[in-house]
């Protein structure tokens, strides 16, 4: 239970630890387990396409990447031991000539080192994705599919970046919607993680920096959409669907930042265009910004 707090977030919601390659899971009370219990990391059924065959006592960093449950092992009978899973990155050292495999990803702006700002550094690693996988769950409201690049919908596996603080700040927004009379049941995820490639050059690249949150896992543009047909629902109900309901998630915004400085970043809003029909930039950059 602790290790679910630990995870959980300022929300409690967020259902993912993610390993850097070569890291270790840290679990509470681990090294207190009566003798020939422990904890071990198991497969998913949905693992990562490379192959995470057997399971690895949680004292190890696991050598493969993938999906993995938690279970307490005690000699030869099992059980799970939380509803959290584990995610282990493929490291990007993976990434040869802009691609894992047959997927493109192209190369970060700082990729051969130069980033003064640690938010710009590339990252360790990705979630390596596949038809298996993709529907899980990494926080209450957002599965992993969520943060797919658009495009190459042919190509699988497919790699992405999350970071946990913007599960836990989304989480946070739709709760303190509900606060404000919103009920949230579903989210529309209109874009998460983008790929420096498809930023640089894919569908339309007008407004999109070039050092876009998107590239680096901590930023969403969503659209509260609790009757799943991918609009955003008339949240101030004036009978029409404009900005004026983007700026209701805006004002949560706000109030999530407010009391927790620690996940303040940007936000944006985007009016209804034929690409989509209106949305809120969210992202974790650790400084506020509007634009």
């Amino acid at each position: 239970e602790d290790f679910q707090e630990q995870v959980g977030g300022l929300s409690g919601a967020v259902k993912v630890e993610i390993l850097s390659p070569g890291e270790k899971l840290q679990v509470p009370g681990a090294d207190t387990l009566p003798e020939g219990a422990q904890i071990v990391l198991r497969p998913t059924d949905g693992a990562g396409g490379t192959g995470a065959a057997s399971e690895v006592p949680a004292s190890q960093a696991p050598g493969e990447s993938g999906i993995w449950n938690i279970a307490l092992r005690v000699r030869d009978a099992i059980r799970p031991a939380s509803t959290v899973s584990v995610i282990t990155l493929v490291p990007l050292s993976r990434k040869q000539g802009g691609r894992i495999g047959n997927y493109r990803i192209g190369n970060w702006p700082n990729e051969q080192g130069g980033a003064t700002n640690p938010i710009y550094r590339p990252p360790a690693g990705m979630i390596e994705v596949t038809q298996a996988n993709k529907e899980t769950w990494l926080s209450e409201h957002i599965q992993l599919k969520d943060f797919i690049t658009k495009g190459q919908e042919g190509v699988w596996p497919k790699y992405v970046v999350v970071q946990p603080p913007i599960l836990d700040k989304i989480e946070l927004v739709i709760q303190e919607l509900e606060t404000m009379g919103h009920p949230v049941k579903n989210i529309f995820a209109v874009s998460g993680f983008r790929t420096p490639a498809y930023n640089a050059g894919g569908g339309n690249t007008s407004g999109r920096g070039k050092l876009s949150r998107h590239m680096y896992g901590d930023a969403m543009d969503i659209a509260v959409d609790n009757d799943a047909n991918g609009i955003m629902d008339d949240l101030n109900g004036d009978g029409r669907i404009n900005l004026a309901d983007a700026r209701v998630i805006g004002q949560a915004v706000d109030r999530v930042e407010s009391k927790y400085p620690n996940l303040v970043g940007g936000m944006h809003y985007y009016p209804p265009t034929g690409g989509h029909q209106g949305m809120v930039h969210i992202d974790t950059r650790g400084y506020r910004a509007r634009w």
